[in-house]
């Protein structure tokens, strides 16, 4: 089972938009969930710095890519 982060960014200029995590413009994905809670944990962390905007990332499972 493939796992996928999205990612959900609200305030700032854009409003709220949702997409999936992508690397070098293809879609990121985890062999097990934990890997991807991990690494979606770190994002949440790292991304999160005070600005306008805030970061929201959640693992989806399932998803094709």
């Amino acid at each position: 089972m493939k796992c996928v982060i999205r990612c959900r960014v609200s305030g700032g200029f854009t409003g709220t938009r949702d997409s999936t995590v992508k690397l070098n413009g293809e879609v990121r994905t985890f062999d097990t969930k934990e890997q991807a809670e991990t690494e979606a944990a770190r994002l949440n962390k790292e991304m999160n710095r005070p600005s306008v905007a805030c970061f929201q990332y959640w693992v989806e499972e399932n998803l094709c890519c």
